[in-house]
């Protein structure tokens, strides 16, 4: 236990890694001798449980992706508090994926920020496309992300589907109450620029993590 809080990423870890001890002491003597169905699919409970709970160690990946310029460095820059990204107006800015800790609540994920998806004659940017496809494909949560103007990249070639739907540049508290992130009809309003919707953001993130309620 103590081994394992060393290494853990999360704030919401501590706690939890501090009463293990406890709590298998616990539920070993309330169990003590029993071999029966009840006892099993409760261990299977809590082992599956603890699968959800390594995510406080080891942080699990959040991947975004979308078109160029609908504010993908600047939610990555926004949610660090520093320049993890380069933001400009020019497509094809961030050459290659950029990945950075990021705190929800107290769950540390790491956030990665990927080139925006477009066909692109450079071969250089070509090549850090299929790169960030590999990110993709490995993420824990895919966030799919556009804006009021540009729509969602195509999803042709990707093996998976995202998790969470986002439409950034959305500046007002009406637009930030639409859409639950489920697809892409309806997506979670934000403004990556002010900072409206990302609490909730946060929240549906650790959701589809299945640590919403250690985000507090």
């Amino acid at each position: 236990m103590l081994a394992t809080m060393s290494q853990a990423a999360s704030p919401a870890a501590i706690d939890l890694l501090a009463a293990q001890s406890r709590l298998w002491t616990r539920w070993l003597k309330e169990h003590e001798g029993g071999r029966g169905e009840t006892d099993a699919v409760e261990r299977e409970r809590i082992l599956a449980r603890g699968d959800v709970l390594d995510r406080l160690v080891h942080p699990p990946l959040v991947v975004v992706m979308g078109r160029p310029n609908v504010g993908k460095s600047t939610l990555t820059n926004r949610l660090t508090g520093r320049t993890a990204s380069i933001v400009a107006d020019l497509p094809g800015t961030t050459r290659d994926w950029v990945g950075a800790v990021v705190t929800l609540g107290s769950v540390a994920v790491q956030w990665i920020d990927t080139p925006g998806v477009r066909e692109s004659e450079d071969a250089i940017e070509r090549s850090a496309i299929e790169l960030s496809r590999q990110v993709i494909e490995q993420a824990d949560v895919l966030i799919a992300m556009r804006d009021r103007e540009v729509g969602f990249a195509a999803m042709s070639g990707l093996k998976r589907r995202p998790d969470l739907w986002l439409k950034n540049k959305v500046d007002d508290e009406s637009g930030a109450l639409e859409g639950d992130g489920a697809s892409a009809e309806s997506p979670v309003a934000i403004s990556a620029l002010n900072g409206l919707g990302l609490d909730r953001l946060g929240r549906l993130v650790l959701k589809r993590l299945g640590l919403a309620e250690l985000g507090r």
